[in-house]
């Protein structure tokens, strides 16, 4: 079964990329939660630190 296929339409998924930003919300949501009182955490203007670059 490939999750995304059978699934989205029952989720109401429109594409990939809104399965991922439903998923990545729920996390956020679960970390607000467990580390911030249930409280949203702040944004701000900083960019992201990036991430280790890949090797070949």
């Amino acid at each position: 079964m490939r999750p995304t296929v059978e699934t989205s339409f029952d989720e109401r998924d429109s594409s990939w990329s809104e399965m991922l930003n439903k998923a990545l919300l729920a996390e956020v949501e679960r970390r607000e939660l467990a580390y911030n009182g249930g409280e949203a955490f702040v944004g701000n203007d900083e960019p992201l630190t990036p991430g280790r670059p890949i090797g070949f």
